[in-house]
């Protein structure tokens, strides 16, 4: 979203009464949240996590998914840089990649990862599976020190 488009979203929200408004700013929210990642690979931060161990639709996986929203700065600041998932073994949603699912207990490792990435404000690298699914995260990689940013 653009700059004028947040500043036109902001002045139409501070008109409307709080009810109202609160509701469109949820409603964008979850626009933002739900938009699919927007290249094929970069960097980024995690601003949300929600692990999904066998409770969601099963065409996502035997031991269930990942669903993770990343920005471009940390803490969840800058712009939106969609969101995605990972999937587990068994996955046959129409956005999972049988060459790139998770193991349960990989499953849950990435989550572990992916949360204290966010918390910590850590940068991380991510790859979409392919140009056609563009919900499915193939890999994320997290640095080590500041200066592996770059390389990352």
């Amino acid at each position: 979203m653009t700059k004028l488009g947040r500043l036109i979203i902001l002045a139409t929200l501070a008109s409307l009464p709080l009810g109202i408004a609160e509701t469109v700013q949820v409603q964008a929210f979850q626009n933002d949240v739900q938009s699919a990642l927007s290249e094929s690979s970069s960097i980024g931060y995690v601003c949300r996590v929600g692990p999904h161990y066998g409770d969601g639709p099963a065409s996502r996986g035997d031991f269930g998914f990942v669903w993770v929203y990343f920005r471009s700065e940390s803490h969840c600041g800058g712009t939106n840089m969609g969101s995605g998932y990972l999937h587990s073994t068994g996955a046959t949603h129409s956005q999972s990649h049988p060459d790139y699912l998770y193991s349960e207990s990989g499953l849950m490792a990435m989550a572990e990862m992916l949360h204290a990435a966010a918390i910590g404000g850590e940068p991380v690298r991510f790859w979409r599976c392919s140009d056609e699914k563009t919900s499915c995260i193939r890999y994320v990689q997290f640095r080590g020190t500041t200066d592996d940013v770059d390389v990352l």
